[in-house]
């Protein structure tokens, strides 16, 4: 039967435990001394805790409810990228808490509303009153939601805006005033951050270094004690929109509103906060400084406590995980609003060949491909590598539908099949795979290692379906449902994660949730589905007669004819079904699978999966890209070639590619 051994380029040494683990670098392996024993037992997830450096487990989801809050966006303008980048991200850590390891998460997303930088865009566009203002912000809002549904993220739990939070900031504010913490001045109120002592710069940044930029948007701000002192309320100004406070008319510091609103909507303690890298300083910092500053009892006693003259001590950390994610970069440099180098979403989902669906699923598989925390360059080159790898993993569960369909027809339903060789070795595969990715979640969500364990075992078993499936299809419909079911858990194609295989469903690969073009019934399956299954089937039949006749007797009229018929045959592919809203691709073995478009995909599907293909072929497999995390085009079968099988019929996969550290 051949060598049944799985080449990985994971050990023990890549698994982590449930301890926590610290370390001075995240490109280390987050627990080199794990033993292969310890690595195999059940696994807590663990999520690097940039606050302190180190791989920490997270509570257990039985303990209650899981309580996360992010940093949502300034709405002055349209979100580009780099927001996406982020935010589908977030939406992967949350899908795995919440689907796969049954955390009770309450997420909530903070919306500045209120800001240096919306007035000034404000009065950019001739808007002065407060009405207009507000109006320009709920719009860019809206724009910023309906952009994170096309992109698949789920909604918040709650979604907290300053404007509809300004008693609580007051009283945030006047309480961190009582505790001997900020100061008025001419321009309003400030925190004292020399007032911390060493406990201030939790994230990395002391009060000593501190270059605290005064306010985003350059305001002046008056009456400052330090250059490191930042506004918590500001005084008001001619034509600003303002509110009444004991501290007179004025609106809320950027840092301040962050740390009141998840204070009236949780409480004075929260198990993660996430956002992007480039909050850690001066927004998270001084969002710590803020709540540890509320949580005190007043300077003289805190000090009394805790000896190092200023807020700080044992008492428990305002927030126990924080998540920050890297940079999307564009040209080397960070995709900003401020550098003006930025894509929008909107601009990239309209923009693509084969529709937003697709775009939206392309983008997604590109967040996983690479670890949420690094910095990653935007490229064409790169979204056709995502794209490639995404439709090998949709297109292998289409074949496997094809194949276990046909299966099933041609065997009694109640046939009893004794498992040999293959059967053992197909329920083994998948369940390493199984093991491997949950290994992958655990350690801190890296999702390029659960993706390349998902892709291998595709890899591996596609050629040979039309074998495993002649004996017990138990073990084919299991990789196949798994295959689906976490690809739907990462947010990939989540209508096509229903088990058709389980169903007896034949050929349909669903798209992702969108319309279908009057080919779904209310079971969401198409009603005409067996016109399209004959129409694909007449079509093999006349591709398998022209490709497999004998024409010595007339060679010149016989290749003419072989042309025109083929011609026709892929006309029809990749002119006519389409058109229809129906993708058909050829598969080995002379067998076809085919899937349902929605309207925006029709015409252009098959155009940009060939130049996507094409193009990733062309560069060895990577398109190209130095650094990319593909898998090699050699853990793939072609789609017209299929690889021959060793010995007993079980292939040896080939070595896996190189792994994908944090902060790469």
């Amino acid at each position: 039967m051949g060598t049944l051994r799985r080449s990985s380029a994971y050990d023990a040494s890549d698994r982590p435990t449930a301890t926590s683990t610290c370390g001075s670098s995240r490109n280390s392996s987050s627990a080199s001394a794990t033993t292969p024993t310890a690595a195999r037992a059940p696994v807590q997830p663990a999520v690097w805790n940039t606050v302190n450096g180190c791989l920490e487990p997270l509570p257990d989801p039985s303990t209650g409810m899981l309580k996360w809050y992010s940093c949502g966006p300034t709405v002055y303008d349209s979100a580009h990228l780099g927001h996406a980048r982020t935010y589908v991200s977030l939406d992967v850590i949350r899908r795995v808490l919440t689907d796969y390891f049954r955390f009770d998460v309450t997420y909530a997303l903070g919306i500045t509303d209120v800001d240096d930088k919306i007035i000034a865009r404000a009065r950019e566009n001739g808007l002065r009153e407060w009405p207009e203002v507000a109006e320009m912000a709920a719009e860019f809002e809206r724009q910023f939601l309906e952009d994170m549904s096309d992109l698949g993220v789920r909604p918040p739990d709650a979604l907290t805006r300053v404007t509809d939070h300004i008693p609580d900031i007051v009283a945030y504010i006047q309480r961190i005033l009582e505790n001997g913490m900020g100061y008025e001045a001419a321009g309003g109120v400030y925190f004292d951050v020399e007032g911390m002592g060493g406990a201030y710069g939790k994230l990395g940044v002391k009060a000593s270094s501190s270059t605290t930029p005064e306010e985003e948007g350059g305001s002046e701000l008056r009456g400052k004690r330090s250059h490191k002192d930042f506004a918590l309320w500001k005084t008001a100004k001619a034509d600003e929109p303002s509110w009444e406070s004991p501290f007179g008319r004025g609106r809320p510091g950027w840092h301040i509103e962050c740390s009141a609103m998840t204070h009236s909507l949780f409480g004075p303690n929260l198990d993660v906060h996430s956002g992007g890298v480039d909050l850690k300083f001066p927004h998270h910092t001084n969002e710590i400084a803020q709540c540890e500053a509320h949580a005190c009892g007043g300077v003289a006693a805190t000090a009394a406590a805790t000896g190092d003259g200023g807020v700080g001590g044992e008492r428990k950390p305002w927030v126990r995980h924080w998540i920050h994610t890297g940079h999307l970069n564009i040209e080397g440099l960070k995709m900003s609003k401020s550098l003006k180098n930025f894509v929008t979403i909107r601009e990239y989902l309209e923009g693509h060949s084969a529709g937003q669906e697709a775009a939206a699923e392309d983008f997604r598989m590109f967040c996983l491909m690479h670890k949420y925390s690094s910095n990653v360059t935007f490229s064409e080159d790169r979204m056709e590598e995502a794209s490639v790898v995404r439709g090998r993993l949709q297109r292998f569960l289409a074949l496997a539908d094809v194949t276990i369909g046909a299966a099933r027809k041609n065997r009694p339903a109640d046939t009893a099949v004794r498992w040999g060789k293959k059967e053992k070795w197909l329920v083994e595969e998948t369940s390493t795979c199984r093991r491997e990715v949950r290994l992958a979640l655990s350690d801190d969500f890296d999702t390029p290692r659960a993706v390349r364990h998902l892709a291998s075992l595709c890899a591996l078993i596609s050629p040979h379906l039309k074998e495993l499936t002649q004996g017990d299809l138990g073990p084919v419909v299991s990789a196949r449902n798994f295959a689906a079911e976490t690809l739907a858990l990462l947010g990939v194609g989540e209508s096509s994660t229903g088990a058709a295989a389980a169903g007896g469903g034949l050929g349909e690969m669903k798209g992702g949730g969108g319309e279908r073009g009057g080919l779904v019934g209310n079971d969401g399956l198409p009603p005409a589905r067996e016109v399209v299954d004959a129409m694909v089937e007449f079509r093999r039949m006349a591709r398998k007669h022209v490709l497999e006749r004998n024409l010595k007797k007339n060679p010149v009229s016989g290749k003419l004819m072989k042309r025109d018929l083929l011609q026709l045959i892929d006309h029809t592919r990749d002119e006519t079904l389409p058109s229809l809203g129906v993708h058909v691709h050829d598969e080995p073995d002379n067998q076809c699978t085919w899937m349902v478009l929605p309207p925006d995909q029709r015409k252009s599907r098959r155009r940009s999966e060939d130049q996507a293909e094409a193009r990733a072929q062309a560069g060895g497999g990577n398109g190209g890209v130095k650094g990319a995390t593909l898998p090699g085009d050699a853990m793939w079968a072609d789609g017209d070639e299929e690889e021959p099988p060793l010995p007993g019929g079980i292939p040896v996969p080939p070595a896996a590619v190189g792994d994908d550290r944090r902060g790469g």
